[in-house]
């Protein structure tokens, strides 16, 4: 299983005139083919008298699906370029949609990768790139008398986040850590004189 992966952190838009052809590129950060295919749709709704709609997308973690579509323009000229600039910033997880209204002018098979190339690229840099790591989740049960100093601890770790915290008889701190889940396990008892209980309870891919 892979251990760290890169995705857009927005989803973001873009919109360049070219020879007076419209291209609106949208981007969307996806967790699935279906819901690409959804966000694909919905772009499709929006912009419905568009004379193009030429996507790329990747998607899934171990196997890896792609996808892409010139959707009428001249063969490698739209789909291709997109799915380039989303393998060549290593993004998966993200669909990106580039509308085009034709303005007119035709731009030739050079002229149409540029901007397709383009139009996505101005995209994936405005949704700004992260970085997921594989990451361990757990709880940190303790009395409230060391609540303070382990959220101090937490805070200032720069590897571990408290992603909810519960207060009844004690305090259950939910907490998601890009450290070795041991080091955080000991630095917390050490804390606490022994007397908190700590159990990892998964693991997610979070963005750090």
């Amino acid at each position: 299983m892979i251990k760290e992966y890169y995705s857009i952190k927005n989803d973001s838009a873009c919109e360049l005139v070219i020879q007076k052809s419209r291209f609106i590129c949208e981007c969307f950060k996806v967790e699935s083919e279906k819901e690409a295919l959804e966000r694909l749709a919905a772009v499709k709704k929006k912009y419905s008298d568009a004379t193009h709609h030429c996507y790329a997308y990747s998607v899934g973690l171990d196997t890896v699906y792609k996808r892409h579509s010139d959707d009428g323009e001249p063969s490698g000229t739209a789909g291709m370029p997109i799915l380039s600039v989303i393998e060549n910033n290593g993004l998966r997880g993200v669909i990106a949609v580039v509308t085009r209204y034709f303005g007119g002018v035709k731009l030739g098979a050079g002229g149409l990768v540029r901007a397709y190339s383009k139009a996505c690229s101005e995209a994936v840099a405005a949704a700004e790139k992260i970085k997921m790591a594989l990451s361990a989740t757990g709880e940190i049960i303790i009395d409230y008398n060391f609540f303070n100093p382990v959220e101090r601890f937490i805070r200032n770790s720069g590897d571990t986040v408290i992603l909810s915290t519960d207060y009844g008889e004690n305090i259950i701190v939910n907490v998601v850590t890009h450290a070795a889940w041991e080091d955080v396990e000991k630095e917390v008892l050490n804390i606490c004189s022994g007397a908190a209980s700590l159990k990892k309870t998964g693991e997610i891919f979070y963005a750090w």
